[in-house]
C-alpha cells in the first residue's frame, strides 16, 4: 500500500545508439537506391517475363 525510498536509485542514463560510419551509410543509401529503381522497374521486367512466356505458349 505504502511505498518505500530508503533503497531506490535513479534509473540507469540510456546510452545514446552509435551512428553509422561514412561507409555504412553509403551501403545504406546504395540498397535504398536500389529498392527504389526495383519498385519503379520491376513492374515492367515482370510484364515481360510474362508477355514472353505468353508468346511462347500461344505460338
Amino acid at each position: 500500500m505504502f511505498l518505500e525510498y530508503r533503497n531506490w536509485r535513479p534509473p540507469e542514463p540510456i546510452k545514446p545508439t552509435p551512428r553509422l560510419s561514412r561507409r555504412g551509410e553509403r551501403v545504406v543509401l546504395w540498397i535504398l537506391a536500389l529498392n527504389l529503381a526495383m519498385l519503379l522497374l520491376g513492374p515492367f521486367a515482370g510484364t515481360s517475363v510474362f508477355q514472353g512466356l505468353w508468346a511462347l505458349i500461344a505460338g
